[in-house]
């Protein structure tokens, strides 16, 4: 099943919270072997173990709505979300196929592809701002996120503090 997203808000680099994001998940990216400028986060010296725990404890889409899941089933599972066609509720939730080493590293190289690719959209919705992200490869769907600008935000300054 293609089933797409349309991605044509409007974005500016003027906005320097959304300059921020693009900066530190597309050109500083922490997964290794994507970006010159990236800097891992072994390169860090971050123990993703650690980090994962931190980030579950500051985000409640982590504790509550992260799924890694197998390519067969991502469909599915945004459906059963209600990501696939039309988004019903606006909610931070991340749904992704394993493309890294971890988890943790999935989830930021699919946040990372969105955004390089161009799949990204952003919507106000009582006052905050979200992000819609996909990812695909070869036009099948590897993620669907939608996450708060403040929570990639408050992940990058996580990230950045961590760094050893």
């Amino acid at each position: 099943m293609k089933i797409g997203w349309v991605f044509n808000s409007k974005y500016s680099f003027n906005d320097q919270k959304f300059a921020e994001i693009f900066d530190f998940y597309v050109l500083r990216t922490p997964i290794s072997n994507i970006s010159k400028r990236g800097i891992s986060f072994k390169e860090r010296s971050i123990d993703v173990g650690v980090l994962v725990r931190i980030l579950k404890k500051e985000s409640i889409c982590l504790q509550k709505n992260w799924h890694q899941v197998k390519a067969q089933e991502l469909e599915r599972i945004c459906y059963e979300n209600n990501i696939l066609e039309n988004v019903k509720e606006i909610k931070e939730i991340a749904i992704h196929t394993a493309s890294r080493e971890n988890k943790t590293a999935s989830l930021f190289y699919a946040i990372r592809c969105a955004f390089a690719h161009g799949s990204f959209s952003i919507h106000t919705y009582n006052k905050e701002k979200y992000y819609f992200l996909e990812n695909r490869d070869k036009n099948k769907l590897k993620a669907r996120m939608i996450l708060k600008e403040d929570t990639l935000l408050a992940w990058d300054n996580l990230v950045e503090r961590m760094t050893k």
